[in-house]
């Protein structure tokens, strides 16, 4: 009986490598995966289940044959995100483009539901923003925007949660870019997606960012003097900090590992970097962040 109990396990072995050359295919740039691309495969751990109960433990060709199959779904599910990825049929484009006319400050609200975010400065305009913006079939970006000091942009997407959400996030982008001189008032709410938010060339009043599951890259500018505020689920936050920028950190997080640079001090759940105290240029950053990393890392 102990030899019966042993001698014929493929199927979790099978799982096991399989999911382990998905990942280094993945870090060495044959895919091009999201964590939301291998949870989306998570329906073959049933199926594979269900085949080690019926047939796996009964013989050894039974546990080969169940091997076997569970390997070729595998397979099945990677080439079929592939198509996914590849297709983007349901992708509609929107332009947006909005004028300055003298605008100082500005409040602006982004809420994609699912998408990644990218913002940086404009280069040579006289617009205040400029972009693009996918959605999907079954949603709707609405966008209201008024001019004068401070304006007020709104882009948030309506009724994607009462459809069909397919493949993974990066299938639909928002790019967006804002004039350097104006002072914003950001606040974003995203769903599920990465950002990667290039606040280096801007101005800044205060950063309000939350989202549900995905990365966020933060660079920050090099003279500053705001709040930031970042409150995530699940993923992973790197905040770029540029020589010269003070920055004092409370970290308000549940599973999270935390990478500081060297030199920052820790008291309770606040990292300060050196001479904070005296600086002229600083900013104060909070971090809720229920499962993923925490990384700072300083830009000579």
């Amino acid at each position: 009986m102990e030899k019966e109990g042993r001698q014929f396990k493929l199927v979790g072995p099978t799982i096991l490598i399989g999911i382990g050359i998905i990942l280094l295919l993945n870090n060495l740039g044959y895919l091009n995966w999201s964590f939301w691309d291998i949870l989306s495969l998570w329906p073959i751990l049933l199926i594979a289940a269900g085949l080690e109960i019926l047939i796996g433990k009964r013989s050894a060709i039974g546990s080969f044959i169940a091997a076997l199959i569970v390997l070729g779904l595998l397979i099945g599910g990677v080439w079929l995100i592939g198509v996914a990825d590849g297709v983007r049929t349901s992708a509609q484009s929107i332009t947006i483009s909005e004028p300055r006319d003298g605008t100082k400050s500005a409040q602006v609200t982004l809420a994609p539901d699912v998408a990644q975010l990218n913002i940086k400065a404009l280069n040579d305009s006289g617009n205040f923003v400029e972009g693009m913006v996918e959605q999907r079939d079954n949603e709707k970006v609405i966008q209201d925007f008024s001019g004068g000091t401070p304006a007020r942009l709104i882009l948030k997407t309506t009724g994607g949660a009462s459809g069909k959400r397919i493949g993974p996030s990066r299938h639909y982008t928002w790019d967006l870019a804002f004039h350097p001189e104006v002072a914003l008032d950001l606040n974003i709410d995203a769903g599920v997606g990465d950002m990667n938010l290039d606040l280096s060339e801007l101005m800044l009043d205060a950063v309000n960012i939350n989202f549900g599951v995905g990365d966020l890259l933060l660079k920050l500018p090099p003279n500053g003097d705001c709040n930031i505020s970042i409150d995530g689920g699940v993923g992973m936050v790197v905040i770029e900090v540029p020589a010269g920028l003070a920055v004092r950190i409370q970290s308000d997080t549940a599973i999270v590992a935390s990478d500081m640079p060297q030199g920052y001090t820790k008291v309770n759940n606040r990292y300060t970097s050196p001479g904070y105290d005296k600086a002229e240029a600083r900013i104060d950053i909070r971090v809720g962040l229920g499962v993923g990393n925490l990384m700072v890392r300083e830009i000579p």
